[in-house]
């Protein structure tokens, strides 16, 4: 054998970001199937074809590697919403919520809910993990979003916080639960959708400023009444009737003022 030659046992070292990602797979499957607390460190850097000095190197405890797990799980939570959407209310909102609830009512997501909520008694380091990796990173993108286009004047919300909780809750907190319950598989596309759609018109509803009819975006949206009968105007909505997401308002018609008899002297002839 000539000296330095490569052998054909050798492999290439990989770039410390692809060493990164190979053990994150390994380790997602492994806490998955096995639970945190079954899961060692060998079994991992055995599913990665690496070395326990390679793993430790990069993790420096199984507590950061399941921490590191779950920010690359929920990194899709955190993409900034497109240009285009920063400009359309509407749709920036169904964007966001449609990205998260295609992402958190997915099996594998509900897979990791599942193992937190089963060993976090055991081990109180899972709940802190995934509050790190999770809300307490700084607000999330809906909340984010909410706080900037109420500070442009287009809609009123005094807690971006709650308002984002809200609204998850409306769009996600139903079919979550019924998932981590075994009640149903995860919802399809057009279903996410429809719901989604539907949450953020009902947000919009309540939250929308409206602006005044000659220059409001959304003022063409509303029933403005005939100053004269009570009756919508020509081209306004119906009352009650969903347009683009916003329900006109139901108000009642007015009614007429009684007339007043004219008085008639008591001494005419």
């Amino acid at each position: 054998m000539i000296p330095g030659a490569p052998t054909g046992s050798a492999r290439p070292r990989l770039p410390e970001a692809e060493r990164r990602q190979a053990l994150l797979r390994a380790a997602q499957g492994i806490f998955l199937a096995q639970g945190y607390a079954a899961a060692n460190m060998d079994d991992v850097a055995r599913g990665a074809r690496m070395s326990k000095k390679t793993l430790y190197q990069l993790f420096s405890s199984k507590e950061a590697l399941f921490e590191a797990v779950l920010v690359d799980h929920l990194a899709p939570l955190l993409a900034i919403a497109p240009e285009e959407e920063e400009n359309d209310l509407r749709e920036g909102l169904i964007a966001i919520l449609k990205r998260a609830a295609e992402h958190l009512l997915d099996e594998r997501h509900i897979g990791f809910f599942r193992l937190i909520t089963a060993e976090v008694h055991r081990a109180p380091e899972l709940a802190e993990a995934f509050h790190r990796a999770g809300p307490g990173r700084g607000k999330g993108v809906l909340e984010r979003y909410l706080a900037s286009q109420a500070a442009r004047g287009r809609i009123q919300v005094d807690d971006a916080a709650r308002m984002a909780g809200m609204l998850f809750g409306l769009t996600i907190g139903e079919p979550h639960m019924r998932m981590l319950l075994g009640l149903c598989g995860p919802p399809g596309e057009e279903e996410i959708s429809e719901r989604v759609t539907r949450a953020v018109d009902i947000f919009l509803d309540g939250t929308l400023v409206r602006e005044p009819p000659a220059t409001g975006r959304y003022a063409s949206l509303c029933c403005p009444l005939d100053d004269q009968e009570g009756k919508p105007a020509e081209g306004a909505g119906k009352r009650g009737e969903l347009i683009r997401g916003i329900e006109c308002p139901v108000r009642p018609a007015r009614t007429p003022a009684p007339r007043r008899r004219a008085k008639t002297g008591s001494g005419a002839n």
